[in-house]
This record gives structure tokens, sequence and C-alpha cells, in this order.
């Protein structure tokens, strides 16, 4: 999934180095979600910061939590809840797109909607502030916007 990311065109330094180092397996698997962070340091709770109802893996953290599927349907994405892996809806988004046309701009959203619902999950953690998902789509739109009106 981190080189369909890198092929989206998002250019920002810091987030083309977390996908490049997902794609070359620096970080293969290793976002530190709590139910990693729990594998290393048992006092951790695994429970998703968000909702406190579910482990927070990767799949949770990005897709399946309630915010972050909110977040995906404020941007008129089909819910990836429902899919076992983040990979496979990916390869459904990316065929049910290359039918439209304008499917980079929506590919390229994705990706923002990816890295803005890990920001916000990083805001709530580091920081103590929860990001609505409308504001969290927002900013994934606001992102696309600003990328694309760089030269």
């Amino acid at each position: 999934m981190a080189a369909a990311i890198l092929n989206t065109g998002i250019h920002e330094e810091e987030d083309s180095l977390t996908w490049f180092k997902e794609k070359s397996g620096v970080m293969h698997e290793g976002l530190p979600v709590n139910q990693k962070l729990r594998a290393r340091i048992p006092s951790v709770n695994p429970l998703c910061r968000k909702c406190q109802e579910d482990e927070e893996s990767f799949f949770h953290c990005l897709f399946s939590c309630y915010e972050a599927s909110e977040t995906w349907n404020a941007n008129q994405f089909p819910s990836p809840h429902q899919l076992t892996a983040p990979w496979r809806w990916w390869m459904t988004l990316t065929d049910l797109l290359r039918c439209r046309p304008g499917t980079t701009n929506l590919l390229e959203l994705a990706a923002h909607t990816i890295w803005q619902i890990w920001k916000a999950r990083n805001s709530l953690v580091f920081e103590g502030y929860r990001k609505s998902p409308a504001a969290v789509a927002d900013e994934a739109r606001k992102a696309l916007e600003s990328r694309q009106a760089s030269p």
C-alpha cells in the first residue's frame, strides 16, 4: 500500500519519507500503534485511544475505528471497516476509481485521508486534542488542494 500511496503525488518531505520507509520495509507494520507498543512494553494499554473499544492495530487505527470510518465517509469513500485487510480495501478502491474520470485526485485524497487520520491520532495521543472526523476529512481535502495549487 505504501508504494501505491507514494505514486499519488504526495510530495511533502515528511509524508514521503514516512511512506518510503514503509515501502522499503524499514517500518513494515511498524507504525507505533498500541498493539505493537504493548508487545514491547507490557504496561501499555492496547485499546484504541479514540474509541476505547478495540485493540489499536494498524488497520483499526486507519480504517475500522469508528472515527476513521466516519472520516472516510465524510470524504465520500466506501467504508473500509468491513474488510479484513487495508490492502484489499486499497486495491478495491483503486479498481473502482480506474473506471471513473478524475481518479488521480481521488487516489491522492485517499492518501491524504490516511495521513490526516494518523496525524489526528497522534494529536490525541501526544497533545490530548481530539479532532472530529469531519475536521480530519476537511484537512485531507485542504492538503490535496494545497498540493494541487503548488507548482
